[in-house]
C-alpha cells in the first residue's frame, strides 16, 4: 500500500521570500551531550556548523537576517555565552554575516531586521552577568521583543506570527531548547521551507536496526543529562517531535536545521543549497 503523503497547512497566500543560507559563519566541535542522548560510541564528538540565512521579501522591499551565527571574535562575547563555549573542541568562523553581505554588494543599511533565535535580553540589563548581549549591540537600534501571546493562529502546532503582513514568512514558537527560543517558516514558492534551528540539534546519523527503520525512527534524542544545554529536555523533546512529525514529514517543507553540516554540502564545487556565499545571481 502507498504511503499517504502528507502536506504542511498554513494560511494561502500567493507572496513569497527569496532565502539564501548564509555559510562560514561558524563550524564547532563539541561533545555530544550537550546535544543529544544517547552519546553513541565513536560520536563522542559533534561537528557542527552554525548558519545564518537571508530572507528578502521583494514584495515589499525588505531584507532581514534570520540569526548571526558565531561573531569571528567570540572571545569578545559576555561571559554567560563565551564560557559555555570552553566545551567545544575547536570553532572555526571565517567570516562575520556582515563581511559575507558586504562582500556580494548587500549594504548593511538595506537590512531591515535581524531575527535573534533565541531571547534578547532587555537593553537595560546588557553588561550584566546574566547578559547574553554586549549593551553596544544595542547602540542605535530598536529591540522589538516578539511575543507568541499575541498569536491568533498556529501552523504545524505551534504558535505563529506573521513577520510580514503578506503572509509570507512566519516566526514559530518552538519552546524548550534555551528562553523565548524561536523558529521561522518561509514561504519560498507555492511550498514551504521552514528553519528548525535548534529544536532537533541534527538529522539522525543512524538508527537502531534496518537501514529502513533508520528512515523513520531517529537515533538520538534531545540531551537530558548534566551536560544538557535545553532549558527543559521535555518541552524540548515534543518540540522536536513536533517538527519532524508535522514538518520534515511534510512533502512541501523542506527543514533547515542550523547545526546540520549537510546544508553545506556542495555538488561539483557549487552548494546544493541557494548560498549568499557563492553564485548569489544564480541561486
Amino acid at each position: 500500500m502507498a504511503t499517504q503523503q502528507r502536506w504542511l497547512t498554513a494560511p494561502p497566500s500567493t507572496h513569497t521570500v527569496r532565502v539564501r543560507l548564509i555559510k562560514d559563519v561558524g563550524i564547532m566541535s563539541l561533545p555530544s551531550a550537550l546535544l543529544l542522548d544517547p552519546v553513541a560510541e565513536g560520536h563522542e564528538i559533534l561537528n557542527g556548523a552554525d548558519t545564518a540565512y537571508l530572507i528578502e521579501n521583494e514584495n515589499l522591499g525588505k531584507k532581514a537576517v534570520f540569526d548571526l551565527g558565531v561573531r569571528k571574535d567570540w572571545w569578545n562575547l559576555p561571559p554567560k555565552v563565551r564560557d559555555p563555549l570552553a566545551f567545544c573542541v575547536g570553532i572555526n568562523v571565517e567570516k562575520d554575516v556582515p563581511e559575507v553581505l558586504q562582500e556580494r554588494d548587500i549594504s548593511l543599511d538595506t537590512i531591515n531586521d535581524v531575527i535573534w533565535k533565541m531571547a534578547v535580553m532587555k537593553p537595560e540589563i546588557t553588561g550584566t552577568e546574566e547578559a547574553v548581549f554586549l549593551s553596544s549591540d544595542f547602540a542605535g537600534r530598536h529591540n522589538n521583543e516578539i511575543d507568541f501571546s499575541k498569536s491568533t493562529s498556529k501552523i504545524g502546532g505551534f504558535n505563529a506570527l506573521g513577520f510580514y503582513d503578506d503572509e509570507s514568512f512566519y516566526l514559530l514558537d518552538t519552546p524548550g531548547h534555551d528562553l523565548g527560543h524561536l523558529s521561522a517558516l518561509a514561504r519560498a514558492t507555492s511550498s514551504k521551507a521552514g528553519h528548525g534551528k535548534d529544536t532537533c540539534q541534527q538529522s539522525p546519523l543512524s538508527a537502531a536496526g534496518s537501514v529502513k527503520e533508520a528512515r523513520v525512527n531517529p537515533w538520538y534524542d534531545v540531551a537530558t543529562g548534566q551536560l544538557s544545554t535545553f532549558l527543559d529536555p521535555i518541552v524540548g523533546q515534543r518540540t522536536a517531535n513536533t517538527v519532524k512529525e508535522a514538518f520534515d514529514e511534510a512533502e512541501n517543507v523542506f527543514v533547515a536545521v542550523c547545526h546540520d553540516l549537510s546544508l553545506l554540502a556542495e555538488e561539483n564545487g557549487k552548494p546544493v543549497l541557494p548560498t549568499l556565499n557563492m553564485l548569489p545571481k544564480k541561486t
